[in-house]
């Protein structure tokens, strides 16, 4: 642990299942894979970091005055779109609104998540889901700094490349993660994959189970996870 209380890595991780090994059941994923039930959908919680409380309150205090008003304008209307447009943004990153920071509590769970669920299955693929291309790239440095490959599709990509992304994806077993926006289109085969980490939860509950039948789908043989990163409060 750090300073702070922050948990920095493990050690005598061999004796500590030695001892436990009497009274503690422990099986791998790979042994229980039948029993499992065919999708499990987890909340993870984040704790929002003192450099996203400022720019947030300051939204939040102009979004408050905005719906106090008596009568909308059209503009007035297209201000609270923006205004909840970025707070959602900033409790992603920093960066999605200055372009400098990249204080993201969000991106720190990614990679331990990533580290947890890829680093005792050689065979494990993800698919990480955000409606942000901006996002999409922050999370590409946190897969590019556990030395995991990856591919990623945003709507930039035109058709014939995404081809070759999926093929890489399905075909390459050193492609570890899929990065994601909501531009893939319906039809989007991705069951290589087990698990769906969604760095944010949509606003229409429809694009989040398109998200993730993409992967828990007709021929998909294995357990889903689901993981939704929402920052708590």
């Amino acid at each position: 642990l750090d300073a702070d209380g922050k948990l920095l890595g493990y050690r005598n991780l061999d004796s500590i299942r030695e001892k436990l090994a009497p009274i503690l059941l422990r099986r791998t994923r790979a042994e229980v894979l039948t029993q499992l039930p065919s999708r499990t959908d987890t909340t993870v919680y984040v704790e929002m970091a003192e450099a996203q409380k400022g720019p947030y309150a300051e939204h939040q205090h102009v979004l408050a005055r905005l719906l106090q008003k008596k009568y909308l304008t059209e503009v007035d209307r297209r201000r609270i779109l923006a205004c909840v447009t970025n707070l959602r943004m900033l409790c992603g990153s920093t960066f999605l609104l200055d372009k400098q920071t990249n204080v993201s509590p969000k991106l720190e769970e990614l990679s331990e998540l990533l580290g947890e669920l890829l680093g005792h299955d050689p065979a494990r693929k993800v698919v990480v889901f955000s409606q942000w291309e901006v996002m999409l790239h922050k999370a590409a440095e946190v897969v590019q700094a556990r030395k995991l490959g990856f591919a990623m599709l945003h709507g930039s990509i035109p058709g014939p490349q995404r081809r070759k992304l999926l093929e890489r994806f399905r075909d390459d077993p050193d492609c570890r993660v899929f990065l994601s926006t909501d531009a893939g289109g319906t039809g989007l085969n991705l069951q290589t994959a087990d698990t769906v980490i969604n760095l944010e939860v949509p606003w229409n509950p429809a694009v989040l189970e398109q998200r993730i039948a993409r992967v828990h789908r007709m021929g998909q043989h294995r357990p889903v996870q689901v993981f939704n990163l929402v920052m708590r409060h």
